[in-house]
């Protein structure tokens, strides 16, 4: 049976996910308009922070509840 929290559960791992994807497409696009290699060197770090905590962050809202299905079933233990 479906209830209301698993989508909203699921809502959150999309919305961290488009955040990251998000912040990387500008990312990108700053690296195809700069030719300056120290703004570019400063776009491509900044770019591994992103996706470090965009990997960080959705893996992080997965997991906000040991275990999983404790977000929407609070019986569970």
């Amino acid at each position: 049976m479906l209830t209301l929290p698993q989508p909203f559960w699921a809502s959150i791992v999309f919305y961290q996910s488009t955040l990251a994807f998000t912040k990387i497409s500008i990312l990108l696009q700053y690296l195809r308009i700069f030719v300056a290699q120290r703004i570019r060197r400063v776009c491509w770090i900044v770019f591994a922070v992103v996706v470090g905590y965009g990997i960080w962050s959705v893996i992080s809202a997965i997991f906000m509840c040991t275990p999983v299905p404790y977000f929407w079933d609070k019986t569970l233990n």
